[in-house]
């Protein structure tokens, strides 16, 4: 029963990846499908619209991240608790405290766009330069090794010391940005007139891709993940039914 117990699993597996391969092939169809326009012909309230380009300082300037003291023209920096909520279960983490610049812009040489500071936090888009990380039941930013930092914010962005929950376990400091000149691109997004000025963002319930790959490379990289992730599910999947097979038949004989 071990064997066939191994290959009901692998058979899970497998499935698992195929499903990843066929998410990844729904954004390969997406980017491919996507008109790639200037930005100077980007409509307000149209998703089916694609841009590439590079990212400059926006409405607030060149600026400087607060806490890596790095040049960017973007940042975003977020403190989170981890705490344990007693009775109503497992560990549960929480953004108490944020603070996001004003949006950078996209240049493509006919036109430029503000881009929304939620595009921007992802991996794929954004560097992480600070992730610092205290345990304990409190944070208090007086005696943290970011403390000068904190205290040459405005106090009106300082937010609250952080002292947490009664169950805090933990605090993480991370500091994200993006830097002049970066290479963004941006498939089914929608623009949308702001104060600022016309700034891209997510659709609501729409699948929105952001990278900092030009879009010839992303396309290149989706199809090739699709194609690894497919044959992974297919080695794995024959694989599986195979242990399968040979455990039931052993299974059926041991009964015998």
């Amino acid at each position: 029963m071990l064997l066939a117990s191994g290959g009901f699993i692998g058979l899970i597996v497998a499935a698992l990846f195929l499903s990843f391969a066929m998410d990844t092939w729904r954004r390969y169809r997406l980017v491919l499908r996507t008109p790639l326009l200037p930005t100077a012909q980007w409509r307000t309230g149209s998703s089916r619209q694609a841009a590439q380009g590079q990212l400059a300082s926006g409405p607030a300037g060149p600026l400087i991240a607060p806490f890596s003291g790095e040049p960017c023209v973007w940042y975003y920096a977020e403190l989170q608790e981890t705490f344990d909520p007693g009775e109503q279960g497992g560990r549960t983490t929480r953004v108490i405290w944020k603070l996001t610049s004003a949006p950078p812009a996209l240049q493509d040489g006919t036109g430029s766009l503000l881009i929304d500071s939620a595009l921007l936090r992802d991996d794929e888009v954004s560097h992480s330069v600070i992730d610092h990380t205290e345990t304990g039941s409190s944070w208090d930013w007086r005696s943290s090794p970011y403390h000068a930092a904190w205290a040459d914010l405005p106090p009106q962005v300082q937010g609250p010391p952080g002292r947490g929950s009664r169950n805090s376990e933990e605090f993480n400091l991370t500091e994200r940005l993006v830097r002049e000149g970066e290479g963004l691109t941006i498939v089914a997004a929608t623009l949308t007139r702001t104060p600022l000025g016309p700034t891209v963002t997510k659709r609501r319930l729409a699948r929105t891709i952001v990278h900092r790959m030009p879009r010839h490379h992303l396309l290149a990289d989706l199809k090739s993940t699709t194609q690894q992730e497919r044959r992974d599910g297919v080695h794995i999947g024959l694989a599986s039914a195979v242990f399968l097979a040979v455990g039931l038949v052993l299974a059926y004989f041991a009964e015998r």
